[in-house]
């Protein structure tokens, strides 16, 4: 089961308001989702087996990557658990990741959120099927 993590309503608000800015890609339903259900399903950049401190350090390094982080949560939460709709959070994230880079112009934007798309399908695998809406 997911805990709870250390963002505020308002940092939620401030990432989707960024997700809806940048014209990123959402599954049906997020833009539904209330704020505190969206603050209980981010856990920022990083996978939940990494310690919150760490993840907590991660994501301020990668703050940048926020908004794409938090679809990918929800994907993560209310997507069904199978290998397909894990591949379509990954590539989602990809494809987020080159539109935000591409409204900024910012090459490296792209090619660092490749990596962490890529790193994700290597090694997310076990985090997706675990994952759970929140109650």
């Amino acid at each position: 089961m997911k805990q709870a993590y250390d963002y505020s309503l308002d940092h939620v608000r401030l990432v989707r308001a960024a997700v809806e800015r940048c014209g990123l890609s959402a599954p049906v339903g997020f833009a539904e989702t209330p704020l505190k259900t969206l603050q209980k399903i981010y856990n920022g950049i990083g996978p939940d087996r990494w310690s919150s401190r760490f993840r907590s350090k991660v994501t301020a390094l990668l703050e940048w990557f926020e908004p794409e982080a938090l679809v990918h949560d929800w994907e993560y939460a209310y997507q069904p658990k199978t290998y397909r709709h894990f591949t379509l959070a990954n590539v989602r994230f990809a494809v987020n990741c080159f539109l935000a880079g591409y409204r900024v112009v910012d090459r490296r934007h792209i090619c660092r959120g490749l990596l962490l798309a890529l790193l994700c399908q290597l090694f997310g695998w076990s985090g997706y099927k675990n994952a759970e809406v929140p109650k």
